[in-house]
């Protein structure tokens, strides 16, 4: 059997920034990504000769040159592009900060304030893409020679919901980041792995934790075996 990666170039899929959910035309719920780790995880995959495949959420970001760029908005749109683009991918790795949930009810005209005296909204979940991508490769039987990275940002009990969320996902690794990294110039943490390690990394530019990150999706997927 061919095993993808090894003697072509890896092909890699990354999601990145924020999705945005929204109430109206004009306004959405979304969160203080700025996309900036997975665009240098994008950079670090291509300078090791990989094609990359980047979908994006909203962000003041210039892509890098050579990665394929599938702008979104939505958890939607971007689950969308990721189930189109999974099955092709050696190495996917969730970077994006997805809304976990939408509001209930979509307006399609502007919202007014003189027509209100308070706004009650309820919301909805939102699509998971991690836990879909991770199940539609499985019941496909492409999950095995596939490397699986996730993120878990956390404002409390950071390793313990990492842990469930990577077992969630049947993640080989996941990044778990405290509350702070979000939009910030920084980041650090840990990484988590399936078989249970776990590994401290501290605090660094989110080049050098890009950089990282890519060493380790990168070692595991070569440590993957054939079927």
């Amino acid at each position: 059997m061919k095993f993808p990666g090894r003697k072509n170039k890896l092909k890699v899929l990354i999601t990145a920034g924020p999705t945005r959910e929204y109430l109206d035309p004009v306004r959405f719920i979304s969160n203080a990504s700025s996309g900036k780790t997975a665009y240098q995880l994008a950079q670090s995959a291509l300078k090791n000769t990989a094609e990359v495949t980047l979908i994006s959420g909203p962000v003041n970001i210039q892509p890098p040159a050579k990665a394929r760029l599938i702008p979104v908005h939505t958890t939607k749109e971007m689950l969308t592009a990721a189930l189109r683009s999974a099955p092709n991918s050696d190495i996917i790795i969730f970077c994006a900060a997805v809304c976990d949930f939408r509001p209930a009810q979509f307006k399609k005209q502007k919202i007014k304030k003189e027509k209100t005296t308070g706004l009650t909204l309820k919301l909805i979940p939102a699509e998971n893409i991690l836990k879909t991508v991770s199940h539609l490769l499985s019941i496909k039987n492409l999950r095995t020679n596939k490397t699986l990275i996730g993120f878990a940002l956390e404002t409390n009990n950071l390793i313990k919901n990492a842990k469930t969320k990577l077992k969630n996902g049947s993640l080989d690794m996941i990044v778990a980041n405290p509350g702070n990294s979000i939009g910030s110039d920084t980041s650090g943490g840990f990484f988590i792995y399936a078989d249970g390690k776990i590994k401290k990394i501290k605090t660094c530019s989110k080049q050098m934790f890009a950089q990282q990150i890519w060493k380790e999706a990168k070692k595991l997927h070569e440590q993957k075996k054939p079927a």
